[in-house]
């Protein structure tokens, strides 16, 4: 973890230095959300959650071991490999969902959204291969 970033838990796309703009730290949403920023494009306000409490977040919820199982999986047209998967997938996704946040990324979270009462805020979440999945979800709140 980057020495500037260390205890970040929310990252305002603004302040992340050149050295720290990384695919492996912010994603290639953000990545690409900061490239445009800093060339000037208007971006609107954003800030990132670091891979990194995404990481801690999987660790929390025990599901690293499941996960790494899925990726190992041999998909062939075996239908009891595929139900096995699924399983495991879906078991991943409730511990993942039932999983309390780490109450610093929370309250770290709560700053962010606090600085941007009576704006509309979009929660986007997802990677690139969930795009291709259609597995996109996007909120909208007033913030009040």
């Amino acid at each position: 973890m980057p020495k500037s970033l260390i205890r970040a838990w929310a990252v305002h796309l603004r302040v992340i230095k050149n050295q720290d703009a990384t695919l492996s730290l912010v994603g290639g949403k953000a990545l690409q959300c900061w490239r445009l920023m800093k060339q000037g494009f208007p971006v609107p306000e954003s800030f990132v959650l670091p891979t990194y409490v995404y990481s801690m977040h999987i660790g929390d919820a025990g599901v690293v071991e499941l996960i790494n199982d899925v990726f190992a999986s041999d998909f062939t047209d075996d239908e009891a490999v595929r139900e096995a998967t699924r399983e495991k997938l879906a078991t991943v996704r409730e511990r993942i969902m039932s999983t309390p946040l780490n109450p610093e990324v929370e309250a770290n979270l709560q700053e962010f959204l606090d600085t941007l009462k009576g704006v509309p805020v979009a929660v986007r979440s997802s990677g690139s291969a969930e795009d291709l999945a259609g597995q996109v979800r996007l909120l909208t709140t007033a913030n009040a």
